[in-house]
């Protein structure tokens, strides 16, 4: 006896994922030339604490990927902004020490959130881990990060991408509890990711995950919930306190 044919709904459900993330990529695309240059901060004269928001982007991408989630947290009263972009076969470790730069160039009074996508997430994560950037950082975001690999890096002899396989020892490195930075963590993850797999790759074992459903890869970065959680994340942070 064969099994029951599921229902249309179903059987045309990969290729709505198809082309959700296809249209993402569409517009993705659009906003590349518009992130290219690198932006320092230049905070306000009141000397107060202030918000910076710095964005890492993925592989083949610029941080203008990020202007959807700009201006969402620009009309919830974010206003300092940081980013550089790169070409896609450097190292994690060399974009680990260019972060560190800029970082260090950013007033110490401002409280530092790094928002990074797909790779972007795994260099903010490292820089806080192994450079030191626990003692600039308030928090560390990440939206579709491998920080258990992903099946699709197998194939990868070098560069990169090598360093995103399961097997992947700088991986492991940040999700061993040992020396764990009391640097606060959510991670986003698209339940349709085509990229991550399995999906569930981008969770990172220390902190806030929150699962975003009808989203692909690049589709986190368009999807208004994500921006609004992440709006909400900064304006509402306080420090974690010390354990006991």
């Amino acid at each position: 006896m064969r099994d029951a044919a599921p229902p249309r709904s179903e059987r045309f459900e990969p290729l709505r994922v198809l082309a959700r993330e296809a249209d993402a990529m569409r517009r993705q695309s659009a906003l590349l030339a518009g992130g290219v240059a690198r932006r320092g901060v230049q905070l306000s004269a009141r000397g107060e604490a202030e918000d910076v928001v710095f964005f890492v982007h993925g592989v083949l991408a610029t941080a203008g990927v990020f202007s959807p989630i700009e201006r969402a947290l620009r009309r919830a009263g974010v206003a300092h902004f940081a980013s550089f972009s790169y070409h896609p076969w450097r190292s994690i470790a060399s974009l680990v020490q260019e972060l560190k730069r800029e970082v260090r160039a950013i007033p110490g009074r401002a409280r530092v959130h790094l928002v990074g996508h797909s790779l972007g997430g795994i260099v903010a994560r490292a820089y806080v881990h192994e450079a030191g950037g626990h003692a600039r950082v308030a928090q560390t975001i990440s939206l579709a990060s491998p920080f258990h690999g992903t099946a699709l890096a197998r194939i990868a002899r070098a560069g990169v991408v090598r360093e995103l396989r399961p097997d992947s020892e700088l991986l492991a490195r940040l999700r061993s509890p040992l020396g764990q930075p009391r640097v606060r963590h959510t991670s986003f993850v698209a339940a349709d990711d085509l990229v991550i797999q399995p999906a569930m790759s981008a969770a990172f074992p220390h902190g806030e995950v929150i699962v975003v459903e009808r989203a692909g890869h690049n589709g986190l970065l368009f999807d208004p919930s994500v921006a609004e959680a992440i709006a909400r994340r900064v304006r509402a942070f306080e420090p974690a306190r010390p354990a006991a």
